[in-house]
């Protein structure tokens, strides 16, 4: 008994040793089984699952949103004498078909005939910026032995008999067309008069008729009517009716008649031979005129998809 109580403090100490040694060797397989606080966790891949390059997942990255334009679905910059050209050369092609129609009293081809005859006597020799191909189906048309007056040396008045026809006959794109072009007491005039008052009240009656029916290009005649500085003198409301007309499907991209109502300052050639509708119209009426004319669009598209319009939409005068 006494020999076990002289050895106790050193087997006490041998069992110390132990403990500690335990002790620690628990510490390192616990720490063993944690990742390292630096170390990011790698997801559990699947043992079954097939490897290879086609197996790899590419994340998907998202689409960014397209961009807000002030013109929906307006055409980008620089087609309008391309799409113009390749307009005049159908026309040109097809003329002796369209006079043909025109002279047997199809309405259509009457307003298509004076459009095109009136649009080609605008360009000139002297316009700036207007490819040949252009220049060449426009003497292509203005030549042509079957438009009336021309054989007379009177050109004036093939588009003027021809459009005057379509007016009466209640052509929706006439009526448009003529609510910018025969406000002189012309004979593309029903009023028949040469009161200037009467051809602008003759002229803004055309303007309604023309949007109460629909016709995206009807439309965008009238808008350029309206927008005028010499007819209409409304920038705001005649440029909100033109941007409904390209939501309601009027290629804008091809709109030469512009610089009939939105005159380019002197000397501004890019203005008149480039560029777009929505371009035109911030240059026109500034940031803030356009986004007032673009909110002002949105009403009317609502006004004449509920029926016809009033009148405040599309009347002349500020």
């Amino acid at each position: 008994m006494m020999a076990w109580l002289r050895h106790r403090p050193a087997l006490s100490a041998v069992l110390g040793v132990i403990a500690l040694a335990a002790l620690m060797l628990g510490a390192m397989l616990l720490l063993s089984r944690r990742p390292p606080p630096d170390t990011p966790s790698v997801p559990q891949v699947d043992a079954k699952a097939p490897t290879g390059a086609d197996t790899i997942a590419v994340p998907t990255m998202p689409t960014p949103p397209p961009e807000v334009t002030g013109v929906p679905e307006r055409p980008q910059t620089g087609g309008r004498w391309q799409s113009a050209s390749t307009q005049l050369e159908a026309a040109a092609e097809t003329l002796s078909e369209a006079v043909r129609d025109a002279r047997a009293g199809d309405a259509a081809a009457q307003y298509h005939v004076a459009r095109t005859v009136r649009f080609c006597r605008s360009l000139g020799d002297s316009a700036d910026g207007v490819p040949e191909v252009a220049r060449g189906a426009c003497r292509e048309i203005l030549a042509h032995p079957g438009l009336p007056g021309l054989g007379a040396g009177q050109p004036g008045d093939a588009w003027v008999t021809m459009l005057g026809e379509a007016v009466r006959a209640g052509e929706p794109r006439a009526l448009g067309y003529a609510a910018l072009h025969c406000v002189d007491g012309s004979a593309c005039d029903p009023m028949g008069g040469t009161d200037r008052n009467m051809s602008l009240a003759a002229a803004q009656s055309r303007a309604g008729r023309a949007i109460a029916s629909g016709d995206p290009e009807a439309i965008f005649n009238a808008g350029l009517a309206i927008a005028s500085a010499t007819v209409g003198r409304n920038p705001l409301r005649g440029a909100a009716w033109l941007l409904v007309a390209c939501r309601k499907g009027y290629d804008c991209s091809a709109s030469n008649e512009l610089n009939e109502a939105l005159r380019c300052p002197s000397g501004e050639t890019r203005c008149a031979t480039g560029g777009n509708l929505e371009d035109r119209l911030q240059a026109e009426l500034g940031p803030g005129g356009f986004a007032e004319a673009y909110a002002l669009s949105q009403e009317f598209s609502q006004l004449l998809e509920a029926g016809d319009p009033p009148v405040r939409s599309w009347a002349f005068g500020r």
